[in-house]
C-alpha cells in the first residue's frame, strides 16, 4: 500500500512548513488527486488518519479534490474526457492524445489556527 508512504510524506512536508513559519495547529489539509494518479483516495485518507497521531497534524482532516482525466488531441485540437480505457479522440479517432489533467497528486494548501 503506497498510500501509507504518501501520507507520511505529506505529513513531513507540512511539518517542515510549520517549523519554517513558526508553528500552529493544522486543522485541514487540502489535496488534489487525479483520476489516473494511481492513488486511491479512500486508502490515502485511512493512512493519513492513522499516521497523524503524535505529529503536528494530529486532529486535522484531509480534504480531497478529485480531478477527472482530460485529454487533448493534437490532430483536431479537441479536449475531451476519455471513455473507459481508451484515450482515442472521440471526434477524429487519433490515438496519440495527451493527458492534460488527471494525473495530479498535489498539496493545495493547509489551514492553520
Amino acid at each position: 500500500m503506497h498510500e501509507l508512504g504518501i501520507a507520511q510524506n505529506i505529513i513531513r512536508i507540512i511539518e517542515g512548513e510549520l517549523v519554517r513559519h513558526g508553528g500552529g495547529r493544522v486543522v485541514k489539509v487540502r489535496l488534489r488527486i487525479g483520476e489516473w494518479s494511481g492513488v486511491e483516495p479512500e486508502s490515502l485518507t485511512f493512512c493519513y488518519d492513522a499516521s497523524i497521531a503524535q505529529t503536528m497534524l494530529e486532529g486535522s482532516c484531509l480534504e480531497i479534490e478529485h480531478v477527472p482525466l482530460r485529454c487533448h488531441c493534437p490532430e483536431c485540437n479537441k479536449e475531451f474526457s476519455p471513455e473507459r480505457f481508451s484515450r482515442a479522440c472521440p471526434d477524429c479517432g487519433e490515438t496519440r492524445t495527451e493527458m492534460v489533467n488527471g494525473t495530479e497528486l498535489e498539496i493545495v494548501d493547509f489551514e492553520v489556527k
